[in-house]
């Protein structure tokens, strides 16, 4: 069941049934690890026959070790079905699209006594089937740090320090630092939201009535995150991140966004489950809407909040029950059509699950922690 008023002009209760089929798996050649991942999905709504969403994706990966210090792999996806996203047109708007997208991934890991620090080049393509959707290439560099946090442990006096525990391990802290560009492509320059510039940045042509030419996204940006370590069965962590967008042609979708997330996910024998809320403050300094002090820039708060929960039922059946919370709230009246000013959005779901592995079934029936299914 979901009350989601994204699907529609106007807010409305839906239910829906989906059937999903997931695989993972790893192998390990020498020096080599090659690992796999796949999903198959498959969602109709009620009484919304246009909504009805199936998806297929295929991740693919090798990592090999070429020091006692150093790491380095490959990473491919490939994926294609139905994409909600919003309408990059108007940011409130959700539209379900039919997509195809390929991505590849170089990274080179470097670790030494707890400390690492990654690499990597990304290469992203999406095509879509309709009109409304745009194409685009991303490109994508960036780096990051890990750094383990340890917390003094105080022993007792005059015990000799062979085999005494002096510190504990509390988590890492992690910096993190990329830049990505984005390349659309058949994108008429009259298309977007009121901006507050008329001028183009760069150079464009016109063509049967419409300036077109090409729209280019340059966004940089970094993160500090906490990952706190496994203590009494629960991990979790805190991250903290800004990004900054710049649109290389009319400025018009200009975007400076800040980010606070916090999780928590834990298991037992029987149970797992996890958590996550995030919280996002955006600011548009291109686009104009009208609020409460007349015209203004476009500025947006947005809250969500996402759990999951699972239960053994027998073997290796069981149960879960997973749902979410979205406040969207922005400076901007609703006084017109593409203007949306406030909307919030809920989820519920539940179902039986089942997994199965190669491993031995004692292993599995008496497993100290239960494995989440990946999403």
């Amino acid at each position: 069941m979901a009350y989601n008023p994204m699907q529609s002009a106007k807010a409305v209760w839906c239910s829906s049934m989906a059937t999903s089929l997931k695989g993972w798996g790893h192998e390990r050649v020498g020096h080599n690890a090659l690992y796999w991942r796949g999903a198959l999905g498959i969602e109709d709504y009620a009484g919304h026959p246009g909504a009805r969403q199936h998806r297929r994706a295929l991740d693919m990966g090798m990592r090999r070790v070429l020091s006692e210090h150093v790491e380095t792999g490959i990473e491919a996806q490939a994926s294609s079905g139905t994409e909600w996203e919003r309408n990059l047109r108007y940011q409130e708007e959700w539209r379900a699209f039919y997509a195809t997208h390929w991505s590849g991934k170089w990274w080179m890991a470097l670790h030494n006594q707890g400390r690492a620090s990654r690499i990597y080049v990304e290469k992203n393509a999406w095509n879509y089937a309709a009109s409304m959707g745009f194409d685009r290439g991303e490109f994508a560099v960036g780096a990051d740090v890990r750094i383990p946090i340890f917390t003094r442990v105080r022993g007792q006096v005059r015990l000799h320090k062979i085999g005494q525990r002096r510190t504990h391990y509390l988590g890492n802290i992690v910096f993190e630092l990329r830049h990505r560009e984005t390349q659309f492509r058949d994108w008429a320059m009259s298309e977007g939201p009121a901006g507050n510039e008329v001028g183009f940045r760069s150079a464009a042509h016109f063509v049967d009535g419409e300036w077109l030419g090409y729209r280019l996204w340059t966004e940089t940006g970094g993160a500090v995150r906490l990952e706190v370590s496994e203590h009494a069965g629960l991990t979790g962590g805190v991250d903290l991140g800004w990004v900054h967008r710049a649109d290389a042609v009319r400025g018009i979708y200009d975007e400076d966004r800040a980010r606070v997330e916090a999780w928590i996910a834990g298991s037992t024998a029987a149970w797992a489950g996890k958590a996550r809320c995030s919280w996002n403050a955006v600011h548009h300094s291109g686009q104009s809407v009208y609020s409460e002090f007349g015209w203004d820039s476009y500025r947006y708060n947005h809250v969500t909040f996402q759990g999951r929960l699972e239960r053994s039922i027998r073997g290796d059946a069981g149960a879960f029950v997973e749902g979410g919370v979205q406040l969207w709230r922005s400076n901007a009246l609703p006084v017109g059509w593409y203007q949306r000013s406030d909307w919030t959005a809920g989820s519920l779901r539940c179902g039986v699950v089942w997994q199965a592995s190669t491993a031995p079934r004692w292993e599995r029936r008496h497993a100290l922690k239960r494995r989440m299914a990946f999403e």
